[in-house]
């Protein structure tokens, strides 16, 4: 059941929601300090309006900026990023980004600053409720710590003069959120009843912490807090990947923490985002062909491998199962029951061929079908509401073993939790006695293909500092014969990275403006 229901809170609260002089009748259109934090349904209707800032599609974007994906309209939020185009100054993505996150913050820190006031609350609800929002709270710090290095740690709601903060370095920020994360575990449970489904757990709380520690290659600490979320016997990897980021997956074994939707209530249109123009799509995220060659074959090897089986005039066949659970391919049954055809130049041009003057198709011939329900295809595409998973089990387990063996701890315990991964895609088991070497490219082959569109490799390649290595020059698309049975690849964007800047995001321009005290990070 989806059940947490979302509501709008002012952004800036502790003004907007201040109380009104010869107010004699409880107003409808706002709320009130004087009337409200009266029962515990106020508070939790508080918090709740905390929830609704969740990031969901965002972490789709920032796949984006990496090696995998692309944000192909010039317009779209990840666009810039991806090609080492963004700017202080010009609209773009980071000043969106900024000003949510903060808006997130200024919630969770209303909630905290007024919930005392409610009274008869008990105090084990209290304490929850406390956690949740400064898990919510701590997630958000969490993240633009590691976009924009050092960032304003504001812990109480702000107005225009207390906004004018300076920013807190890094090492400071990841300290409280290190803290936060650790304090509220013992103010959580493992798990809620129907009703409450899809709210901040114990588990949930430890993935984050552990998440936290792996962006700052802390392997030590993630080693431990890893082992103790599966230690509590309440996660396990999902039989089908595919079926995960479906209606059919919600709220599995496999979920620790996700963003709920309800149909009709509150939903979503993310699906048009990543399906192709003849399922209703705008396919504006979309894989590149570095995604897909990434896969592996069934028998292990990659395709450049000498004896892999790969047949490049059928190039999507005994693959790594997560492939077409992930990647619309030429060729592929659309989820309409339709074949895709994306193949340019045709006569007449098909619907979803290449065709760089529309944007509404893909320009790299390849669309997604991972969080695609068939369900959802209609000509609004705006009713979807699947839940979009932030944390799950699989990340665990990968961190968990990528931890191990950057402390030198490898032992059996590493291969299960790889095999673990690999065996739902389909591939052989990795059998011991391997390097120290040979295990790290084979978790960080585990991450690229396991986690696209969730956020995850935008955030790996940068702690590994391998950004630089893989982001700069030509991106491609699909590779397909030509009349003359030629192999053709297209071509997609041209990237830039630069690794005195582009680790860090700009500060918004506009937020300088306003606040002086905000310094820019180097080369912007």
């Amino acid at each position: 059941m989806k059940t947490i229901k979302y509501v709008l809170l002012a952004v800036a609260a502790p003004v907007l929601l201040g109380a009104c002089e010869s107010l004699e009748t409880q107003p409808t259109d706002r709320i009130i300090n004087e009337y409200f934090w009266q029962t515990d349904d106020d508070a939790i209707m508080a918090v709740n309006g905390a929830y609704s800032k969740l990031a969901a599609s965002d972490y789709m974007y920032l796949d984006c900026a990496t090696d995998l994906l692309w944000n192909q309209t010039s317009w779209g939020p990840a666009h810039l990023l991806g090609n080492g185009s963004q700017d202080a100054e010009l609209w773009n993505w980071t000043k969106e980004k900024w000003q949510s996150a903060y808006e997130m913050i200024q919630r969770c820190n209303y909630v905290l600053e007024n919930i005392d006031q409610v009274p008869g609350m008990q105090e084990d609800l209290r304490n929850r409720l406390c956690a949740e929002v400064r898990f919510l709270r701590a997630m958000t710090f969490s993240d633009i710590a590691f976009l924009w290095g050092d960032v304003p740690l504001t812990k109480t709601t702000l107005d225009i003069k207390s906004a004018q903060m300076s920013r807190t370095p890094h090492a400071e920020v990841i300290d409280f959120v290190i803290d936060e994360l650790k304090d509220i575990d013992n103010y959580l449970p493992e798990s809620y009843p129907s009703a409450d489904v899809g709210r901040v757990t114990k588990g949930a709380a430890r993935a984050m912490l552990m998440r936290a520690y792996m962006r700052e290659n802390r392997y030590a600490e993630a080693k431990e807090v890893a082992k103790s979320i599966m230690e509590m016997g309440r996660y396990d990897i999902y039989p089908s990947y595919e079926k995960l980021f479906r209606y059919e997956g919600e709220n599995c074994i496999e979920v620790i923490f996700d963003k709920q939707f309800v149909a009709t209530n509150y939903n979503h249109s993310f699906t048009k985002l990543l399906v192709p123009r003849s399922c209703f799509g705008d396919g504006h995220i979309v894989p590149l062909q570095g995604l897909v060659d990434a896969y592996q074959m069934l028998n292990g090897k990659f395709i450049e491998e000498e004896d892999s089986g790969f047949d490049p005039y059928n190039p999507y066949e005994n693959r790594d199962l997560r492939l077409k659970a992930t990647v619309l391919t030429p060729g592929a049954v659309m989820q309409n029951g339709e074949i895709f055809n994306p193949l340019p130049g045709q006569t007449p041009t098909g619907t979803d061929a290449i065709d760089n003057s529309n944007s509404s198709v893909s320009r790299t011939g390849f669309n997604f079908t991972k969080y695609v329900n068939p369900e959802d295809l209609n000509e609004s595409n705006n009713n979807c509401h699947n839940n979009i998973i932030l944390i799950r089990y699989a990340e665990v387990l990968l961190s968990y073993a990528e931890a191990k063996v950057e402390t030198n701890d490898m032992d059996q315990s590493v291969y299960d939790a790889i095999n673990k991964i690999r065996e739902r895609a389909g591939l052989p088991l990795i059998t011991t006695g391997k390097s120290p070497q040979e295990l790290i490219d084979i978790i960080r082959q585990e991450r690229k293909v396991e986690f696209p569109l969730e956020g995850i490799r935008y955030f790996d390649i940068r702690r590994w500092k391998i950004a630089e290595e893989v982001m700069p020059g030509q991106t491609y698309g699909m590779t397909y014969p030509d009349a003359n049975g030629q192999l053709v690849t297209v071509r997609a964007e041209n990237r830039r990275f630069n690794p005195a800047r582009d680790y860090l995001w700009p500060v918004p321009f506009r937020e300088r403006n306003v606040n002086k005290n905000l310094t820019q990070n180097p080369n912007y």
